[in-house]
Order: C-alpha cells, then structure tokens, then sequence
C-alpha cells in the first residue's frame, strides 16, 4: 500500500500549464477496474460523496462547460461553511482531469490550489491513480495545518475509491 507523499515534485507533463503552484502532497495507488470506468466514475461529480469524506453533496453547473467537462464548477457541501467552489480546469478522458478551488472555499489553508488526478493502465482491469495536489502553503509552521489536511484528503479518497471499485476486500 502507497502512502501519501508531501515531497516537491514536477506535474503531469500534459497538466503543467495548469500548475502555478508547488506540490504539496501526491499519492499514488491502484484500483481493482479499468481506467476508463475509474476516469468515468471520479469526473462523474454528484459520485463525490459516495467516495470522499466529508462531502456530503455537490452541485455542479456545467453551463460553461465544453464536451469533456472543462469549465464546469462544482460547489461541494453547497450552503455551509464548508462550501467549496471548484473548476475542473483540464480533462483528457481517460487519462486524467485537474481542477482548483477557489482560494476562499480553503480558508487559508493554501492558496492557487490546483488538484490533478491521472490515470494509467496498471495490468489487468486495473488503474495506476496518481492524485497530486498543488498549492501555494503559508510559510513556515503555518503551512503545517493545509499540508496535513491535503494528506488527510488523499488517504480518505484513496480510501473510498478502492472501497467503491473493490467491494468485497
């Protein structure tokens, strides 16, 4: 089993143009199905909260979005003070998408954050996920609280996504 990794890094060649920010943390894990169910079921957003703890719900508006979900925003846990705004920025079905959220939906936790999942064909029916996730950190101790959660929230989804795509284990 991976465990998450907070170590600087360089993004995906084909998302670089989308990354202001440097790594904060990455994880890389495999799942039990093929890369183009794993890629149709985590940019399928109202599936988020079936996957990933503490999303309770998700409203997406697709109205600017183009044929592959570029553009489209997704507000996570709408009408509390966990809401969270974020646009998928990049996507390239089945190998991967990138989104960021908004600067206020992280409470200073991070700034110019950008998220990008990949995936690859890892053997049989099964997907190498590489889930990075970019921003800008406060310095110091202070960054200390957005690294840990950003950590946090790989495990969890790693967690949930294998749980969804391997049932039985």
């Amino acid at each position: 089993m991976s465990t998450p990794t907070a170590t600087p890094g360089v993004a995906p060649t084909i998302a670089a143009p989308l990354v202001v920010a440097p790594l904060v943390a990455e994880h890389r894990f495999e799942l039990a199905e093929r890369v183009d169910t794993v890629y149709a079921f985590v940019t399928h957003h109202e599936s988020l909260p079936t996957w990933l703890l503490p999303v309770r719900s998700v409203r997406v508006d697709r109205s600017a979005a183009d044929e592959h979900g570029v553009g489209a925003v997704r507000v996570v846990n709408p009408g509390t003070r966990a809401e969270a705004r974020e646009t998928v920025r990049w996507a390239s079905p089945p190998d991967g998408f990138a989104y960021s959220a908004d600067d206020a939906s992280l409470h200073g936790l991070m700034t110019d954050h950008t998220s990008i999942f990949r995936f690859e064909p890892a053997g049989d029916a099964r997907t190498l996920v590489t889930w990075a996730i970019h921003g800008h950190l406060p310095p110091g101790l202070r960054g200390t609280p957005g690294r840990l959660t950003m950590l946090a929230v790989l495990r969890l989804g790693a967690r949930g996504l294998r749980r969804h795509f391997s049932p039985s284990s």
